[in-house]
């Protein structure tokens, strides 16, 4: 019965894979490689103290892949009608994540710790707006959510932000190993390094999102169509019967 039932499915086309998440994650496998290659040749060619130095080549890239993930995220939210909240949070998440890698930047042109206000504070309130607004089902919506491969990428790059990262952030760790005087540098290119996976992940997560929710936004308007046709011809087929 079950080769029965497997004869009966459609064979996948190029199209199919050509869209499907497999061959998108190769992608990103790709991506990132070459990426890490570029970080490999920049600490040969021009040091790791300058390439995982603070606003350096790094955390330079960081921040815009940052920028990437905060906008495709809300783009994911403005197109996906369930699971909203979460795609605003997640969002608001990362564009506060960007402001904190440019942290010195809005010191330099406002006042200390100017990224938590100016960013912080409405990227939570927009949270907190969105959070409220879907009260009624954020739970049911979440599970949703967090069923896609979006989310999978999410997680994993959170877990290593928030705790892998945070490890190799302190300098007692790094006492334990070295005393040398090259391993604040080593320290920082280690940890930056890190952190740029992170981003890379995070982006490839709002990709994930905007494609999720395009798909959704989609496949919701073919079937309100098909509603719609049902609905114009029933009044026919009663006639007629």
């Amino acid at each position: 019965m079950n080769l029965a039932i497997a004869a009966d499915e459609p064979t996948p086309q190029l199209r199919d894979l050509i869209v499907s998440y497999p061959l998108r994650l190769c992608v990103y496998a790709g991506i990132t490689c070459v990426t890490f290659i570029a970080v490999h040749e920049g600490a040969m060619r021009i040091g790791p103290a300058r390439m995982g130095a603070e606003n350096g080549w790094i955390e330079t890239a960081q921040l815009n892949l940052a920028l990437i993930a905060a906008v495709f995220l809300f783009a994911a939210a403005k197109f996906q009608t369930r699971g909203r909240a979460g795609l605003v949070f997640c969002g608001a998440i990362v564009a506060y994540a960007a402001a904190r890698e440019a942290d010195l930047w809005f010191e330099t042109l406002f006042f200390e710790d100017a990224y938590k206000y100016l960013v912080g504070l409405p990227m939570a309130i927009m949270a907190v707006v969105a959070i409220v607004a879907q009260r009624r089902r954020i739970v049911a919506d979440s599970i949703r959510l967090f069923s896609q491969p979006a989310a999978t990428l999410f997680a994993v790059a959170g877990i290593l932000l928030c705790f892998v990262c945070q490890m190799l952030d302190r300098p007692g760790f790094w006492t334990g190993i070295t005393m040398d005087a090259g391993g604040q540098a080593t320290k920082a290119m280690l940890e930056e390094s890190m952190e740029l996976f992170a981003y890379l992940l995070i982006a490839c997560s709002g990709i994930e999102a905007l494609i999720y929710a395009r798909q959704s936004s989609a496949a919701a308007k073919f079937a309100a169509t098909e509603d719609d046709d049902v609905a114009m011809y029933k009044p026919k087929m009663s006639a007629a019967a």
